[in-house]
């Protein structure tokens, strides 16, 4: 997703991957607008990716690709920038969101 320019971040130490558009993890807002336009775009209240993002998707062979890379690193927590860190299962969160890729 060239638009995008998605980044992802290991630090290794803290086995920690870090995300920035590739995934939501919005579990609670205090504004009205947040909560009701997340869940329209299928990503209030869980991790993962919107709908948005899936429609912006043109390449999947491209996304499969990048996602087959970041499986092989070692990381179990997850930061994004949108929403609250997964503090543990962030590789299993990750192969459980992306299936349809």
């Amino acid at each position: 997703m060239p638009k995008l320019q998605e980044l992802a971040l290991l630090h290794r130490a803290s086995r920690t991957l870090i995300l920035t558009d590739l995934a939501f993890h919005i579990r609670h807002s205090a504004s009205w607008f947040t909560p009701l336009f997340m869940r329209i775009n299928g990503a209030y209240g869980h991790f993962g990716p919107s709908r948005i993002f899936r429609t912006l998707v043109k390449d999947r062979a491209a996304l499969r690709a990048s996602l087959a890379h970041l499986r092989d690193w070692d990381f179990d927590r997850i930061i994004v920038t949108h929403g609250e860190v997964l503090e543990q299962g962030g590789q299993a969160a990750m192969q459980a969101q992306y299936v349809w890729v």
